[in-house]
């Protein structure tokens, strides 16, 4: 009889880990549901700043709020876009915007 009531013990533990396990990655990903589109909206208010990025592969880039050469962007910008750039053999940079949004005027505390 104590093999039986240890396997019962094991399983029932395994069944609450596999349980708590759901529970938390259920609520993990809740919370990304709910906080990318509010993170959107606060981008858009301009109660946080817009993110800004460059990633360089080969003569290939990707870049936000502006492209890494050619334009000069400061936080009062109104407007993001994600640019794609490709470096032209003699030196030049061809750059296209893959998206486009204007921002709300910046707010003075």
């Amino acid at each position: 009889m104590p093999e039986l009531n240890d396997a019962f013990q094991y399983n029932n533990q395994r069944l609450k880990l596999q349980q708590a396990l759901i529970i938390g990655l259920s609520l993990t990903l809740g919370f990304l549901l709910i906080a990318c589109p509010l993170s959107a909206v606060a981008v858009h208010q301009r109660i946080m700043p817009p993110p800004t990025f460059a990633v360089r592969l080969g003569p290939f880039e990707i870049a936000a709020p502006c492209p890494s050469r050619g334009f000069i962007c400061d936080e009062s910008t109104p407007f993001y876009a994600i640019w794609r750039c490709i470096e032209q053999p003699g030196g030049s940079v061809r750059c296209h915007q893959l998206f486009f949004a204007y921002l709300k005027p910046v707010r003075h505390r």
